[in-house]
Formats: structure tokens, sequence, C-alpha cells
């Protein structure tokens, strides 16, 4: 063993960094690139975190309920909820059976460690999603590309519209920002395993890779194909990472990763067919296309007195300018400094033997690996970009598809901005990134700006749950529609005991207005999973419980388990014989689902046997690049300026706040295209409207209606609005029509929680026209009735209220928008 002298000297005029990396001396040294980015973290989610309340959007009333149902599995002893008992009414839906359950695992797990309220639980996981975003894209680029390129990429993803606007504020989408966050993170965990290969990097990635199939789908799927593409990509261009075994480590990693979420997917997939989505909308909506100068453009200014501003569709500036502008300065000088062919052939010749000295020696393999995510962010621009033949494909992925955009330039910038070094002065290094960083903060100051929100306890208990359902709160499904087990065929009412039972706190179960009045049954016990009862009967008897029927409910009557039956309406039933009896129903597991835990628990053991392999061999093997740590007074001097310029952009959006954002006056809406002042008998009136397109459409066309409501007086019931495109010669022509339980997504009793007259309310319709639709001038059709029917549907029936224009004079029960729409 080498040893060191008295004051540490090496033998032999050896140095520190003459050593292998396990035979040198520990350095101590402060991570100024990490702490700046944990300060950014604080500075992008910090404002979200010390306000009171969650922003009002469907997303967090989602997070919230599903925190107490998860919250309240995991107390009752559950490891995987796949039930969630007090959705639907109270009936019961196999939630977590179907989409990925990790976001709601952690709220609720937060929830009961620290007994916290479902809003700070929330607010819990949108901070650690937002620090695994900064840190996850940090040690990703960092660690191939330098402490610069991190500090650059981090800054531009953290303050991103899709993370910063969306997904803090505007739609509150709980799995795609823990996905946004795992992305990077999972990342930086393959390359380690990829350039390092010690055994804890493996169990890092593994870990990383399971969560991302666990938070969000169809997104998982993308970003899952986005890693091998990387390891797929390395593995085509080489590079310095370019090594068989560390290949073949990650993508064993990702493998098994892959096989420890089988307990979400696998169950998922072969049990789709167990259960049934049901459409909120009497007609299927179709998302708007997707627009490139919204997406290429700055996100519009905000209108504070929007209760439910719009989603952003735009990436930013910084995600898609700012890498043009790198990779263009780049592509450009290493083909300038690329040398001709001197040889007298022809001009084509000479033309391509100059491009293949161009890609195979003037670029490094290093640098052709970072071409990975340039050219990904334009491909993924053009799919979303580019019209799709698929109607409901920009539905469902489009939000993701924008998120993995943003991830892509983020990481372009960053990789950019180290690939352009060998092209400048050494003098101009810094100053270059400084001036990147100054750009990246310049163009975040518009979006900086929060929407304003009123304090609003969100739910957080069961009765909270289903008094919310029962008012139209999509809080057990998606944002369009509700979960059932296929033995349902529809969501029943809500029924007038069960839903006194929550509010009174005495709940049960039993459907007692069935049973003979000579039957006892008692509730021994009650869970989340399980019913025990104690029944008496003279005569056999059949028991039904207000809960869904669905794979895995189990049923025993004295130990012994006996056939549950399934009612018409899809609930549970036993049937017992006379005598007294010990009825126990409880939820449990099916083969498959069996097996999805062997594979994971396999899984589990093959990646802790690899590790602590891995971890035995020579640990002198391979270590990170100093430079990664970035340590000298240049990383610095950077971070300095990122906390400098972004803090900066905080206060300019807080000194002058018109830069990004407005306020509409009363009685006027800023961003409508059409005022219409019209005011309705029931405190509701319309102040304004948008339609889309100006022009005449065609069959199978999309039309884009925006209706603007706000509150006039304090006292509001629930109201639905109904709207139907109608021929404006014959009103009994429909061609369209769509229905909302509750306008924009909120119950109008909640409206007066904001101030009255000067808010209002967006309500979105994007409708198809029917494929056999005759040509024709065509009229906007409007009624507004109250809908008090204890359903998460629309009310089939509503009695319209009267509407008066500005002068009060009555216009009857309908309102129709002076806006005529063409069908050609």
């Amino acid at each position: 063993m080498t040893r060191r002298g008295a004051r540490g000297q090496l033998p032999a005029g050896l140095i520190d960094d003459d050593l292998p990396a396990w035979m040198r001396a520990p350095r101590h040294q402060v991570d100024w690139s990490l702490v700046t980015v944990v300060i950014l973290c604080v500075l992008a989610v910090g404002p979200f975190m010390i306000r009171p309340g969650l922003p009002p959007v469907p997303g967090y009333a989602q997070a919230a309920a599903r925190a107490i149902e998860m919250g309240a599995s995991l107390e009752s002893g559950a490891v995987y909820p796949r039930w969630a008992p007090d959705f639907n009414y109270g009936y019961g839906s196999p939630l977590w059976n179907v989409i990925p359950p990790l976001p709601d695992y952690l709220t609720g797990l937060y929830r009961v460690a620290v007994q916290a309220s479902a809003e700070n639980s929330v607010k819990a996981i949108v901070a650690l999603s937002v620090f695994l975003a900064g840190t996850g894209m940090l040690l990703f680029v960092r660690g191939r590309w330098g402490a610069h390129a991190g500090l650059i990429a981090t800054s531009i993803y953290l303050f991103s519209p899709q993370l910063i606007v969306n997904r803090l504020y505007r739609d509150g989408d709980l799995p795609l920002l823990l996905a946004m966050g795992l992305l990077p993170a999972a990342l930086a965990a393959v390359d380690s395993v990829l350039v390092l290969r010690r055994g804890r990097d493996v169990a890092v990635a593994v870990v990383a890779v399971a969560a991302l199939w666990l938070t969000a789908a169809p997104l998982n799927v993308l970003l899952a194909g986005l890693l091998l593409g990387w390891l797929i990509w390395l593995s085509l261009v080489g590079g310095r990472q370019r090594n068989r075994a560390g290949w073949l480590l990650a993508v064993v990693s990702l493998l098994l990763g892959t096989l420890v979420a089988a307990i979400y997917w696998l169950p998922a997939l072969a049990e789709r067919n167990t259960v049934i989505w049901h459409m909120a909308a009497s007609e299927v909506e179709v998302p708007r296309v997707l627009a490139w100068s919204d997406a290429l453009a700055l996100p519009g200014r905000l209108d504070l007195s929007a209760i439910n501003p719009p989603v952003t569709t735009s990436v930013g500036l910084a995600v898609w300018l700012l890498p043009l502008l790198v990779w263009a300065y780049i592509l450009v000088e290493s083909w300038r400094r690329t040398p001709r062919d001197q040889r007298a052939v022809p001009r084509g010749d000479a033309l391509q033997w100059r491009a293949a000295q161009w890609l195979g020696q003037t670029l490094t393999p290093d640098q052709r690996a970072a071409l990975y995510f340039p050219i990904l962010c334009v491909v993924l621009l053009l799919i979303l970009l580019v019209p799709s033949p698929v109607r409901d494909w920009s539905a469902s992925i489009r939000m993701e598809g924008l998120a993995m955009v943003m991830a892509c330039g983020a990481v372009a910038v960053g990789q950019g901005s180290a690939v352009w070094r060998p092209f400048r002065r050494r003098a101009a290094s810094l100053s270059g990134d400084v001036a990147l960083l100054a750009l990246a903060a310049l163009v975040t100051v518009p979006v900086l700006t929060m929407p304003a929100w009123t304090y609003d306890p969100v739910a957080d208990d069961a009765r909270d749950v289903v008094r919310d359902e029962i008012r139209g709160t999509l809080i057990g499904g998606l944002n369009d529609g509700w979960l059932l087990p296929d033995s349902a065929p529809t969501l029943p009412r809500g029924a007038a005991a069960l839903i006194n039972g929550y509010e009174t706190g005495q709940l049960d179960k039993v459907a007692r207005d069935l049973l003979p009045v000579s039957v006892q049954a008692d509730t021994i016990e009650r869970s989340a999973r399980q019913e025990r009862l104690a029944v008496y009967a003279r005569l056999p008897v059949t028991i039904t419980l207000l809960t869904f029927d669905y794979p895995g409910w189990h049923a025993e009557i004295d130990g012994s388990e006996v056939p549950i039956v399934t009612t018409p309406d899809g609930f549970i039933s036993v049937e017992v014989p006379a005598g007294r009896h010990e009825v126990k129903i409880s939820f449990g597991s099916t083969p498959v689902r069996r097996a999805a835990w062997l594979i994971a628990l396999l899984a589990v053991a093959l990646t802790i046997a690899l590790a602590v392999r891995l971890e035995r061999q020579s640990p002198g093997a391979r270590t990170v690049q100093d430079m990664a740590h970035g340590a000298d007074w240049r990383t610095g001097a950077l971070s300095c300026a990122a906390i400098l310029m972004f803090g900066g952009a905080y206060g300019a959006a807080a000194i002058v706040p018109s830069i990004g954002a407005f306020r509409s006056s009363e009685g006027e809406i800023r961003v409508a295209e059409y005022p219409l002042p019209l005011a309705l008998q029931g405190g509701i009136d319309l102040v304004a409207y948008d339609v889309e397109p100006d022009g005449a459409v065609a069959p199978g066309d999309t039309v884009y209606i925006a209706l603007y409501w706000r509150a006039v007086r304090p006292d509001m019931p629930d109201y639905q609005v109904n709207l139907a495109v109608v021929g404006a010669d014959d009103p009994a022509r429909q061609v369209t029509a769509a229905q909302h339980r509750n306008p924009g997504g909120f119950p109008v009793s909640l409206w007066p929680h904001w101030p009255l007259r000067t808010s209002y309310v967006r309500d979105e319709y994007n409708l198809e026209i029917v494929d056999d639709a005759p040509s024709g001038m065509y009229r906007v059709l409007i009624q507004v009735g109250e809908c008090e029917g204890n359903a998460l549907m629309p009310c089939e029936r509503i009695e319209p209220l009267f509407v008066s224009g500005s002068s009060e004079t009555s216009l009857g029960q309908y309102i129709a928008l002076p806006t005529d729409i063409v069908v050609r």
C-alpha cells in the first residue's frame, strides 16, 4: 500500500490525481451547483407552499380526495391498496388497480405518517416533485457535460411554463408533475450505471425506473421509451461512456425496474376488461388542435379575474429558441472548421467527402451523443404540431408530450453550452453561459405571476369526498369521467341512507331496505377492505352490501368461503342460511395480482443480489470526472448569476405584475372576443363568449366555444349548462351538443367564494360537427338550470332559468349566441 509522509506528501513526486479513485484522499468541498439548484427549487415552489390552500383546479381536488382514500387504506393494513372504498358515492372504485398509484400512495403515506391534512399532504408531494426535477436534471446533465451545463439545463427546466405554470397552478396534475421530477432522476441514475457500474447506482436506477412506471399513464410508456432510446443511441454513436459492461448493466437496470413495477402494470393490463370508463359529457368533446403559434410563443398574460385560467400549451421560448441558437452555432462552426477536399474531384464528391469528415472527425463521439436530445425535441414537436388523423390522440398525450419536449429542450440547451465550449475562446466561455442564463431568466418573467385564489379548504375526510361527488365533482376518476367495475352497468344515484351515514359518522353499507323486518344484521367491524356482520335470520336471506362487486372480493360465512352474487346494479350480495352466522366480506387478491407480486419480489431480489455483487468488486474501476462537481470559481460565479437572475425575475414579476398579468374590470372580459351581457334569474350572468373558427366548417370539424360566467349573489344552487348547435331555421335539427354538470368544472354554489361580479369562470366546449350534418346556417342555443340530483352525471332534465338582456327585457329560457356557425 502507498503510504503518505508526515505532511501527507506522496512518494516519487506523485499527486492525488495519479492514484486510483479508491486510494485518493477524501476531498471536502462545497457543491455550489447543488446548493444553487436547491435555492432555485425553493424559488420555484416556495410561493406555492407558503400561500394558504390549493389552487381551485380539478387536479388538486382529485389529489386531496385520493390522499384521504389511500391514507384510510394504508391504515387498514393494506400494503398496496387497489380499492378506494368511498368513491362513487361510497359504492367503491377499483381505481388503483387501473391507474398508476404512486402519486396517491405518497400523499396517503405522508398523511398517515405525519398526521397531516390532505391539503398539506398534496403540497408536500408537489414540493418533492419540484426538488426531484431540479436535482435530477442537475445530476444528469452535470455528470455528463459539466456543472455549467447542469445549471443552465436545470434553470430552464424548473422555470418552464409547463412546470411552473401548468403543473403548479393551472391544472394541478400531480401524476404528471411527479413524472416530470422522476424523468431526469431516472436519466441520472441510469447514466451513473452506464459510467460507474456500481451496485448502489444499479439499485437507485431500478427504483427510479419502477417509480416512473408507477406514476403516470400513458406517459410511463413514453418515458421508458425515452430511456431505452438514450441507451440505444449511445450504443450507436459511441463516446467515452461506450463500454459493453456498463451498457448491459444499464439495460438490465431498466428491465429490473420494469419488472418491479409489474405489481401495477400486469394486473392493469390483464384485468383491463373488468372496468368501464364512463364519460362525464353527454357528447364526446374533441380537443383543439395544438397550433405552432401557441406552442412556440410566450404564454398569454394571466387574467387575475379568472377563477380557472386556461392551461397553456406553450413550451416556452427558452426550451426551443435557445437550443436552436446554440446548436445552429455548433453545427455551422464545426462545418466551417472541417477541412475541404483538396483533390480535383467533382463538387458533389467533394461535398460528400467533407460531410463524412464532419460527421466522423469534427464532431467527437461525445458531441454526437449529445445530439439525441435536440433531435428528440424536434421530432416530438413535429409529432405534436402536425395534425394527426387519429382525432383523440392529442386528448390523451398532448400535455405529456409537451412535458417531454420541455425536458429534452432543457437538456439540449445545457449540453449545447458544453459542446460549443471548444469552439469558443476560454475567456468567452463563462460570459456565454451567463448570457444563456440571462436570456432564460428574461423570458421567464412573464410566467412568474401567480393566479389569485381564495382559501377554500379541500376535502379532508370521507364525508367531504362523498359530499363533493354528489355535487358533480369528478374526484374518483379522471377529469373527463369516472371508473366503474364492469359488473355495474351505470352509476346509480347516491343511496340516501348511505349518504346520511357519511354525514352522521355512522356509516352502514348494508342495504337494510331490502332486508325482511325479522332479519337482524349488525356490523361487527368495518375497514377500507373488509366488512364483518353478525346475522340472525329465521329463514334464508340475501344480504346486500352497497359496495360494487369486483374481482378480489371474497365472502365467508362462519369461516367457510361462499360465492358472491352480483346484483343487477353491480352490488355485492351473499346468500345467508337461517340461524346465527358471522359473515365476512373482504377485498383480497387474484391469481394475476399474486403473479405480479411474485415477479416484483423476484426482481427486487435480483436487484439486491446484483448490487451486492457489484459493490464487492474492486472499487477502483471508475469515478465521475472532477469537472462534474464544479468547485472552481467559474462555477461559483455562474451559480451566483443564476440565483441573482431568477431571483431578480421573481422581483420584476412582483414589482411590475403587468408584465405577465392583468385584471378584467367588472362586466368586461378582456380575453373574450365577443361581449354579451345577459342576466339569468338565478344569480348567474353570462358576460362574454368565444366561437372558433370564424369561417365556415365542414362535417367532422371541431367547433370551439367558450362561455364566460360570473356570480352576482352569494347563495346559489348548483346549475347545469346545456349547449346545442341547431339549425337556424329548424331548431329540431341538432348537429352537436354537450352538457356540463358544473360549468368550468366548478360547482356553481362555490363561485361566491371568490369576489362577486369581478371574478369569472371560463366554460370551454370543443365539439365535433356530426359527419352527416347538412350544409346551412346553425345557431348555438344555451340553457341553464338547477341540477340537484345527487349525482356525478348531468341531470337528464332541467328547468331552464329565464334570461334578460341589458335593458332587463325577457329573452325567454334560451340564450342564442349572436354568432352563427356555417356548415359548408
